[in-house]
């Protein structure tokens, strides 16, 4: 073929993205750019079990609301976006519904030794 039948490049209209959580486990997806995020963020949160409600996805430092498109991010072709778990604060009994998380995150906060101190500021 040559360079004069060579035709424009034009993208995908899929991209594929990893979604890495804090223990780094990765999960990988190919989504449509113009499809809201919220199906992959379900999708994400049913594959490690929990509820969607208990993560917070981060793309480079910006919190990722679940009806924008890859588009609007303008996520590239292998971008990563970070799961972080929500923390509860406070040292007592979490007295909502019962999950396996929130128990997990109960029993951990019980057995802390430690001091918070909030800046004055806030």
């Amino acid at each position: 073929m040559s360079a004069a039948e060579k035709k424009p490049f034009v993208p995908s209209s899929h991209i594929s993205v990893k979604i890495k959580s804090q223990d780094d486990i990765c999960v990988y997806f190919r989504i449509k750019r113009d499809v809201e995020l919220r199906t992959m963020m379900q999708a994400y949160s049913d594959k490690v079990g929990q509820d969607m409600s208990v993560f917070r996805f981060h793309f480079d430092g910006i919190r990722i609301k679940p009806n924008q498109t890859p588009n609007e991010l303008e996520l590239e072709d292998g971008d990563e976006i970070d799961a972080l778990v929500e923390q509860m604060a406070g040292f007592g009994h979490c007295h909502h519904s019962s999950s396996p998380l929130r128990e997990y995150i109960n029993e951990i906060t019980k057995s802390m030794r430690c001091l918070i101190m909030f800046s004055p500021n806030f």
